[in-house]
């Protein structure tokens, strides 16, 4: 579990380094918003990978009932997965309209 943990350590590391290297003369909510940015990124890509997993169990069930259930336990979770990853995209655009804008 540790090395799995340092391994996706490593990998957001890697990935946010060039940020915080660029960083100079940016703000602190400049860089937020490319952290977020690159997040958003990242979550995509996962969202995508997951419904093309979800995709093949569902072609490769082949009418086994311990497979179809795996497809459909799979299914709700990258849909739980895909609900989360939209309401973190949205989430700065309605902290935004009710601190700016008071809507």
């Amino acid at each position: 579990m540790k090395k799995h943990l340092s391994l996706i350590l490593s990998g957001l590391t890697a990935l946010l380094m060039p940020l915080a290297a660029n960083a100079q003369g940016m703000t602190i909510q400049g860089l937020v918003g490319n952290i977020a940015t690159a997040a958003k990124a990242v979550m995509g890509g996962i969202v995508i990978i997951a419904w093309v997993v979800v995709a093949i169990l569902f072609l490769t069930a082949w009418g086994s009932p311990e497979r179809l259930g795996t497809a459909k336990k799979a299914f709700i979770w990258t849909l739980v997965g895909t609900v989360i990853a939209v309401l973190f995209a949205s989430i700065g655009i309605i902290i935004e309209n009710a601190i700016l804008r008071g809507q």
